[in-house]
Order: C-alpha cells, then sequence, then structure tokens
C-alpha cells in the first residue's frame, strides 16, 4: 500500500490496536489492519469466531483476575513500599490486613500473566487493568 503509513499503538503487555492510514486522512478514519491467521492474535480472533461463549467466558475470567489480584496485591505493594526506611520515616508504615500463602501469592501472579497474554492477544485494553498509566504515551 503507497502513499500512506501504519500506525500502532502499543500498552505495556501487547498492541491496543494497529491500522493503516492512507496519505490525506486522518488516524481515525484509518483501515483497522486484522492479524496474521498464525500468529497468536490471529488464532485468538479464529476462537472467538468458532466459539464466541467460550471467548466471552474467557475474556470475562481473564478481567476477573486481574482486578482480583490488583485488589490482592495492592495492600501487600504499599507495606512492602512503607517498609522502606525513608518512606517508613516520612510516610509512616502500613501493615496489610491480607497475607497470603507463598503458594497462593505464586498461583496469583501466574494467573494474572495469563490473564495479562489473553487480553494482548485480543487487543483490549484497559490502563488500570493491563498495567498501562499512560507510560507509552507520546
Amino acid at each position: 500500500m503507497e502513499g500512506g503509513q501504519i500506525e500502532a499503538a502499543a500498552s505495556f503487555a501487547g498492541l491496543k490496536r494497529i491500522h493503516y492510514v492512507p496519505q490525506g486522512v486522518s488516524a481515525k478514519d484509518g483501515q483497522l489492519l486484522t492479524p496474521d491467521p498464525q500468529s497468536g492474535e490471529g488464532l485468538r480472533a479464529a476462537l472467538g469466531r468458532r466459539a464466541p461463549a467460550l471467548s466471552r467466558w474467557l475474556g470475562r475470567a481473564a478481567v476477573a483476575i486481574l482486578i482480583t489480584a490488583l485488589l490482592l496485591r495492592l495492600p501487600q505493594t504499599v507495606e512492602a513500599v512503607t517498609a522502606i526506611p525513608w518512606a517508613a520515616e516520612n510516610l509512616g508504615t502500613f501493615e496489610s490486613p491480607l497475607h497470603l500463602l507463598t503458594w497462593a501469592n505464586t498461583t496469583l501472579v501466574v494467573a494474572a500473566a495469563l490473564a495479562a497474554v489473553e487480553r494482548a492477544l485480543t487487543m483490549r485494553h484497559h490502563w488500570l487493568l493491563d498495567g498501562d498509566a499512560g507510560l507509552w504515551d507520546e
């Protein structure tokens, strides 16, 4: 395709979108490109066409896992940050009411990573769920 450019928007976990913008056309009027059928994104899109109910279930499960991971890990992260001497002196300390066992934390991290991969393959993006608060924006 001559006379245009391909624009992609990336997030921390993968692509948000990719489209072709012909010369003289605004970016919002560009043509959305579809992933290669043999790529991970293409295979995930094919699953969505063949089994839409399963695809919706996977998407909802991924969101639920990411929300759960965010809610469970946030207090533990705040506790770890306030254990740093400078933060403890200037901000005080915080003791998390949640203390998961090692196997539970590991399971949570692995499940969240798999959920993030699922969302990246579907090219879905939410700044809070997918851990990208504008880090890649220009």
